[in-house]
């Protein structure tokens, strides 16, 4: 008898994680869903790897410097937007991450990372789902369309309940589920039609548990920030084309401030304007390192790339003096340029 109650025991114990791992599965589906609403380019089939490729195709500086990690993802459908990569979570899971050669994320790591990217209130109905379970859901939103998921994930050995109200604000869906419907471990799903620039909430009182969903609008989400940068900043950062306008901007403040119908005029004239030349060397070595460093043929060749192009930046912003460029001929030539005297 000692023995069957001890196997009993064992077998129940088995369940026990059998099932804390099926309702882990099931509670990843609400930042499944956080994160496609969040990028509406995040397909919620391919999540995995989706969100590994935003991660690790996002460019940076060879000092860490860059501010962001993913681009052109589409958010709510309404602009693009990307990940805040200043978070150190995220700046360390991008390190693990995209050193490895898996082709997605393991479960861990997409909880690690949905958590830092979805909205709070999200992580708050997904965190209530791993600790205690009861009613549990989520929203999915693709544009205007709005579908609401629901069910109960066992709590207090009660293995299904009823709803006794409901309450639902930011969208018209005369179709959500009436009092009294029964809610078990089978996800239940309601496909009603909003509007993705509105916020959502609906909260769900039934028997046993009451939950509240929410689901910020695209108007809530701010996907690009404001970019305070000044063209000078822009131009550092790697932008070339910003670097060519900060040349322009040069150009006319010189003509502004020197006439070159002097001499004295021109030779001040030529020495405010050399900045344009530098900003010029400081472009063709943008060029170069991106050349160098296209499908990763040299690591040698690239990392010269890198550091005389980091020489070129130093002497544009003071930081260095004149580099010369490494021989080797093209793409690192020509050697950095003066203005002629006039």
């Amino acid at each position: 008898m000692r023995a069957i109650a001890l196997a009993m025991a064992l077998l129940g114990l088995s369940g026990a994680n059998a099932s804390a791992a099926g309702s882990a599965d099931q509670c990843r589906d609400i930042l499944i869903y956080a994160a496609h609403n969040r990028y509406q380019s995040l397909q919620t089939g391919n999540i995995k790897s989706d969100l590994k490729t935003a991660m690790c195709n996002g460019t940076s500086s060879s000092d860490g410097s860059s501010s962001s990690i993913g681009a052109g993802l589409s958010v709510l459908g309404y602009g693009s937007g990307t990940f805040d990569k200043g978070k150190q979570n995220l700046k360390t899971a991008q390190s693990q991450i995209c050193s490895s050669g898996e082709s997605q994320l393991s479960n861990d790591q997409f909880d690690q990372v949905a958590k830092d990217v979805v909205d709070a209130d999200s992580v708050a109905a997904w965190t209530k789902c791993i600790g205690s379970g009861g009613l549990v859901g989520s929203i999915e939103r693709n544009g205007d369309i709005v579908i609401f998921h629901l069910q109960w994930i066992g709590l207090n050995s009660i293995d299904s309940t009823e709803l006794v109200n409901t309450d639902i604000d930011g969208v018209n869906c005369q179709t959500i589920w009436p009092d009294g419907t029964h809610v078990g471990s089978l996800k239940l799903q309601k496909q009603c039609h909003g509007d993705a620039k509105k916020a959502i909430t609906v909260t769900f009182q039934a028997k046993n548990d009451s939950l509240t969903l929410k689901s910020p609008g695209a108007s809530d989400l701010s996907p690009t920030p404001p970019d305070n940068r000044t063209r000078r900043e822009k131009c550092l950062d790697g932008m070339s084309d910003e670097c060519v306008l900060y040349a322009d901007d040069i150009r006319k403040d010189c003509d502004a401030k020197y006439s070159q119908a002097t001499l004295a005029g021109a030779s001040q004239w030529r020495i405010c304007a050399q900045t344009t030349v530098n900003v010029s060397d400081y472009v063709n070595s943008l060029t170069a390192k991106d050349e160098a460093c296209k499908n990763n043929i040299s690591a040698m060749q690239c990392k010269t790339a890198e550091e005389f192009s980091l020489g070129r930046r130093k002497v544009l912003t003071g930081e260095g003096a004149m580099v010369s460029a490494p021989l080797g001929g093209a793409p690192f030539n020509p050697t950095p340029g003066f203005l002629p005297p006039h």
